[in-house]
């Protein structure tokens, strides 16, 4: 209901919501969430042909500090770059019933069957986490013990992740060791995937 804070479309006074190109699925699923929490009703969506200009569209507006809305996937370098300036809408848990009415929703908006949609019926949730699945074969795990339990103990939080990609793009000219050394240095999760004396080594050379 303010949609007048944000950007507008000429045709329809309505706010605009930037987005994914429409060949992706991404872009269908952000259109059918609009209907389900009826902001259709105040927004339009603006999609672009190239994703890096919809990168740099988002960057216009956040490096100018004007209001802006954009439906975006992590992890992310940009999200990475620009989290102390967004405000992530928070989203009703999953829910396998209103996941699955978007999926239906998703089919009828792209059979153009949206003037017939009573979005009323419909319901929207965040979407599914999908888990890191680590796979291997019995001989590889039996040989190699010590990999096995690294990777079975790796884990970085999604922030984690936004950071990293930050640093590795924006903050390091995309070199991979600079950024490496760095997240060794300040971020400690890592401690927790490797034995005590492999970690004592590599804070060790990390000093040197």
């Amino acid at each position: 209901k303010n949609s007048q804070y944000f950007m507008h479309n000429d045709k329809t006074s309505k706010g605009i919501i930037f987005t994914c190109n429409e060949n992706y699925n991404c872009y269908w699923f952000n259109k059918a969430k609009m209907l389900a929490y009826s902001i259709d009703k105040y927004f339009d969506t603006e999609n672009f042909e190239d994703h890096l200009l919809l990168d740099k569209k988002i960057k216009e507006h956040l490096d100018k500090n004007l209001p802006i809305l954009f439906f975006y996937n992590e992890p992310s370098s940009l999200i990475g770059k620009y989290i102390s300036q967004i405000n992530v809408i928070k989203e009703p848990e999953f829910n396998e019933l209103c996941n699955n009415q978007i999926i239906e929703l998703v089919e009828n908006i792209k059979l153009n069957k949206l003037p017939n949609i009573n979005s009323n019926k419909y319901c929207a949730s965040k979407v599914k986490k999908i888990d890191l699945v680590k796979l291997s074969t019995k001989d590889w795990i039996k040989n190699n013990a010590e990999i096995g339990s690294f990777l079975n103990k790796y884990f970085l939080s999604l922030s984690d992740v936004n950071n990293l990609l930050y640093n590795y793009i924006y903050k390091f000219n995309g070199d991979i060791n600079i950024t490496t050394n760095y997240f060794l240095k300040n971020n400690n999760s890592w401690h927790n995937w490797v034995n005590i004396d492999a970690k004592d080594n590599i804070i060790l050379k990390l000093n040197d």
